[in-house]
């Protein structure tokens, strides 16, 4: 207003126009006022995306993190799994090994007893009592 009014010569204008001057230079400054409050008030709202978009972003830190967890104990519950199922497995496979002789060995005494006519029954007695341990020792195998 002042900067306005120092070019002004006053003693040219009349008092209507005066008026007119001092209502534009007041409207000028609420225009102004009305400005910083806008300014003001954007201020805010970026202030308060600010903080809105830092708090999504650590939500989705803490649920990547929760995530990340999940997948470790996931990725750790799967390797303890497999191992169980390696050692079953070859826990299994020594198993039916043992089993396979067992079968072999009876059919091979089958075969002796065949082949020398071993049919006393002394020997088929002691083969039935041999034969009876094997199929014991293999349904704990198997058990």
């Amino acid at each position: 207003m002042k900067g306005i009014m120092k070019n002004i010569n006053l003693s040219k204008i009349s008092f209507q126009q005066m008026i007119e001057l001092i209502n534009i230079g007041m409207e000028v400054n609420k225009s102004y006022i009305e400005l910083l409050k806008e300014k003001e008030k954007t201020k805010q709202v970026a202030i308060e995306t600010e903080v809105r978009i830092t708090e999504s972003n650590n939500r989705l830190v803490y649920e990547m993190e929760k995530l990340q967890k999940e997948m470790l104990e996931i990725k750790c519950r799967f390797e303890r799994d497999a191992k169980e199922l390696d050692d079953k497995f070859e826990s299994n496979k020594q198993k039916l090994y043992i089993i396979e002789r067992l079968i072999d060995n009876i059919e091979r005494n089958e075969k002796k007893i065949e082949e020398y006519d071993l049919s006393s029954p002394f020997v088929m007695e002691f083969f039935e009592k041999l034969h009876q341990e094997k199929l014991y020792i293999m349904n704990l195998l198997l058990g």
